[in-house]
């Protein structure tokens, strides 16, 4: 896994929080900085079902089989959520990206049991999409 140290950076940054309220408003602050969709993206090819909120999700083919992703959402939290999901699957392969745990995501980072179901469901949603829509 390539992202490992990655995946393990973010883990270490969010652990410095021991309230679940901090960490959810480091998620907020994460968020506000990560809306990476022009107007033009945000189509409803893009859109990711299943979210609450407005969220769309976009895909890179960087070479035969790495994949990145830009995301966006009307959202800070969900914003947030998907930058998190972009730093674990940047460069990697579909086979990566087939076995991603989203539950095992917001647990690295703290959030399990501390976001409601709503976004648990639509970050899960997201993986699924981002899934389906790998050639």
């Amino acid at each position: 896994m390539k992202n490992k140290s990655k995946l393990d950076e973010i883990k270490n940054n969010f652990m410095l929080f021991t309230d679940p309220m901090d960490i959810i408003s480091q998620l907020v602050d994460i968020g506000k900085k990560a809306h990476n969709l022009n107007e033009e993206q945000k189509n409803t090819d893009n859109i990711i079902d299943g979210c609450t909120s407005k969220a769309w999700l976009v895909i890179s083919q960087l070479d035969k089989n790495c994949y990145a992703i830009k995301t966006d959402s009307d959202s800070h939290i969900v914003s947030g959520l998907l930058y998190l999901l972009s730093l674990a699957i940047a460069n990697e392969s579909k086979e990566f990206i087939d076995k991603l745990d989203p539950i095992m995501i917001l647990n690295l980072v703290g959030l399990d049991g501390h976001i409601t179901s709503q976004r648990t469901n639509g970050f899960i949603s997201a993986v699924e999409t981002l899934k389906k829509r790998i050639i």
